[in-house]
């Protein structure tokens, strides 16, 4: 008898990456087109130029439409995990005040590129008749709660996104049609959720000054009109990370696409040598390869859960093509004709079972 767990393993890795191709094949993206969740910058520091968000690989990848490798069955799981906590989070925010406005959108120009998403909440503050804008995130375990609720230490990429959006409230005055004029914003809160206790704790994150960053006034990076990312640290807004220089790597990404050159890798291409042989075992990796990999690298966690580290290993361009071929359209074929050895039951049941929105349904 196969077991509970493999049965739900199964079918929750298949039904995430059927949506996967569905996603890549009806909506692909735009090759000039981010979110603000794959914010990325070189920020130099006293000591080093330090990349904070996505590698600049990673976001070629995706940006060129190459489908991912399968995540594993508690990947997924604690993803939507998390995305519940968000939503509940959302929710209970309305306990606090009646004015609370959801998925607000923010679009931030630079150059040919558009950054643009949604805002998990906007709440008001009726004693102060202030805005604040909220983004939720949460996780578990000792690393987290070490490091967010102890030592007091936002993560990089989140304070990036959120920054993102608190510039195109700053300088673009975007939540205006919506009845909140940038006077009446007081800041950004990033707040995280333990999803082991489901203790909060919040950040303030903001943006100063106001100065639009575009490609045409790069001269004020280095000055005081350059604006940044700032957070409360003991009372005091501290310089975080600069929003021209994220936007301007971002459109030299686009630069990238546009002209296929793979870009460098941000983060040393290192990956632990466990999903190394993961890698082997199916097939993605010669053995010669991973040999030749070990020599060289070292182990990196921002690598390790990177969905195109075989190809990255390897420096192999995307497949440009993928959302047009055959390729793509026989996957998904097999999957949806593919019979689970688990009591017959086939996937495009599931699927249609599943799926969130009628365009996910099986054409």
């Amino acid at each position: 008898m196969i077991s509970y767990r493999d049965r739900l393993n199964n079918a929750v890795i298949m039904m995430n990456y059927y949506k996967s191709l569905r996603r890549i094949l009806d909506r692909p993206r735009e090759p000039n087109r981010f979110w603000p969740s794959e914010a990325t910058v070189d920020q130099p520091t006293p000591d080093a130029i330090r990349t904070y968000g996505e590698c600049a690989r990673k976001l070629y990848y995706k940006l060129h439409n190459e489908l991912p490798e399968e995540l594993n069955y508690l990947s997924i799981m604690r993803m939507s995990l998390g995305s519940l906590v968000e939503e509940n989070q959302v929710k209970y925010s309305k306990l606090i005040s009646t004015n609370v406005k959801t998925q607000s959108e923010v679009k931030v120009p630079y150059g040919d590129i558009l950054i643009s998403g949604k805002i998990d909440h906007v709440l008001h503050d009726p004693h102060a008749d202030v805005f604040d804008i909220i983004e939720h995130k949460s996780s578990y375990g000792y690393g987290f709660t070490s490091e967010i609720f102890k030592k007091g230490n936002f993560k990089q990429n989140h304070a990036l996104q959120l920054g993102l959006y608190m510039y195109g409230v700053r300088a673009y005055n975007i939540l205006e049609p919506i009845g909140v004029p940038n006077d009446k914003v007081r800041t950004g809160l990033l707040v995280y959720t333990d999803r082991g206790n489901c203790d909060n704790v919040d950040f303030i994150i903001d943006v100063a000054p106001n100065t639009k960053a575009t490609l045409e006034n790069t001269e004020i990076v280095g000055t005081t009109a350059e604006p940044y990312i700032v957070y409360n640290k003991a009372g005091k807004m501290e310089r975080f990370a600069s929003i021209q220089r994220m936007l301007h790597k971002m459109f030299m990404i686009h630069g990238f696409v546009k002209a296929g050159v793979l870009p460098p890798i941000d983060f040393v291409n290192q990956i632990d040598p466990m999903i190394l042989n993961d890698l082997t075992r199916r097939d993605k990796i010669t053995s010669a390869e991973k040999i030749e990999y070990l020599r060289s690298q070292k182990i990196d966690w921002n690598c390790g859960y990177c969905q195109f580290k075989s190809k990255c290993i390897k420096n192999e361009q995307p497949n440009t093509t993928a959302i047009n071929t055959e390729h793509a359209k026989e996957k998904l074929q097999m999957l949806e004709a593919k019979f689970y050895s688990i009591e017959g039951i086939q996937i495009q049941d599931i699927i249609r079972a599943n799926a969130e929105t009628p365009e996910e349904l099986p054409v």
